[in-house]
């Protein structure tokens, strides 16, 4: 037989299952193996995930738990504060505490208050001071109603302690008038008692002293060059609704600094989208938040407001809103608001209680310190001249 002639070597075909089924054992044990890892790696990166969001979760817990135990302890402090059984004393260890404390949500206002506080002391000594070192009694009452004006502003929310304090310094007020009396009909009865005609020199009343220039040791330049134009328009204004009386100057003119731009009337800065749908207001149309938003020395704010002042002064500002700052309008808003409202903030205004004084205006003593310093100032100003 030639070799052409020997048998075939292709194999059979249960010999070809024989030789791949152990390939396909392996392929498929290699597979499940895979699969088996995905789904463990899976499992644990699932199991890694969730584990992090509850940590996450619990840090955020704490926090707020953190916040509302801030939250809580700041309520409890300021309880404390205005508690009229707490000392003076006590109030200041626990403010001066606080302002010690970084990131506590009253440290801000209690650093805030001790620099008033300290600065106010000082005031309230000076005018001590100035009392001892009186001649008469009319300079000791002076100095006297000065110290107890400052002790009002350093006072706590205590109503028993700022009624005392007014009813020394009306006591004060209503002596001093007394005696200034007196002394005038002394001055006055010279002339018969010695025979040398005596004519005192005529005075000049608050509202006529009144100047730019009396204020300029209290302006900036550019306040100074608007008051220069704007000082008369305010003098016509508050001569013509009453305002006569040098508190009542002092405290227009405290006002026209504070809440103007440069002793110029301007519109607030917001749009007055704030004020949209304040029924309250009297913004019941579309746009009236931002078409009658604050203008003004007064910064008038309010449709139903507009629409009063255009009735007090004859002017129409509903229709022409901004005309408000226009200054002869702006002046004469300010002192008629003023004026309208003269029987409830003078005897606050005379007893030297800014706290009212600005609820009144403002409703709240929001801007104590700034009304307060510039009222002071000006009040200043015309007992120097």
């Amino acid at each position: 037989m030639s070799a052409d002639d020997e048998p075939s070597q292709t194999p059979s075909p249960n010999a070809a299952a024989q030789t791949w089924f152990p390939s396909l054992s392996k392929a498929a044990a290699l597979i499940a193996s895979i699969i088996a890892t995905g789904q463990a790696a899976t499992t644990w990166i699932s199991g890694h995930w969730e584990k992090e969001v509850e940590i996450e979760k619990t840090q955020r817990e704490f926090q707020r738990e953190d916040k509302k135990t801030d939250s809580a302890l700041a309520e409890s402090y300021l309880t404390h504060l205005v508690d009229s059984h707490v000392s003076e004393s006590d109030k200041l260890l626990l403010v001066s505490a606080l302002s010690q404390l970084d990131g506590h949500p009253l440290q801000h206002f209690a650093k805030s208050w001790l620099q008033q506080y300290e600065a106010n002391k000082k005031q309230q000594i000076d005018a001590f001071e100035n009392k001892i070192e009186a001649k008469d009694r009319k300079a000791e009452l002076e100095a006297e109603i000065k110290e107890y004006r400052i002790k009002l502003e350093m006072s706590w929310p205590n109503a028993g302690e700022t009624k005392d304090i007014q009813d020394k310094i009306a006591a004060d007020v209503t002596e001093l008038r007394t005696l200034s009396g007196a002394s005038a009909l002394a001055v006055k009865g010279v002339g018969a008692e010695t025979g040398i005609a005596t004519k005192a020199p005529p005075m000049r009343n608050d509202l006529e002293r009144l100047s730019a220039k009396l204020l300029e040791p209290i302006l900036t330049g550019k306040e100074f060059a608007n008051a220069q134009k704007n000082v008369p328009l305010l003098k016509s204004a508050m001569s013509e609704f009453g305002l006569t009386d040098r508190k009542w100057i002092s405290l227009v003119i405290a006002i026209v600094k504070v809440q103007s731009i440069d002793f110029a009337p301007s519109s607030e800065f917001l749009s007055g989208s704030q004020w949209e749908g304040r029924a309250d207001l009297g913004n019941v149309n579309p746009g009236d938040g931002a078409r009658f938003k604050g203008r003004g020395f007064l910064q008038l704010t309010g449709r139903a407001a507009y629409a009063s002042m255009s009735q007090r002064l004859g002017h129409d500002f509903v229709n022409a809103p901004d005309d408000l700052n226009d200054p002869n309008f702006a002046a004469r808003a300010l002192c008629a608001w003023l004026a309208d409202r003269k029987e409830k903030i003078g005897p606050a205004l005379e007893s030297g209680d800014m706290v009212r004084v600005l609820t009144l205006i403002n409703g709240g003593p929001n801007g104590l310190n700034l009304y307060g310093d510039a009222y002071r100032k000006v009040l200043a100003l015309f007992d120097s001249a």
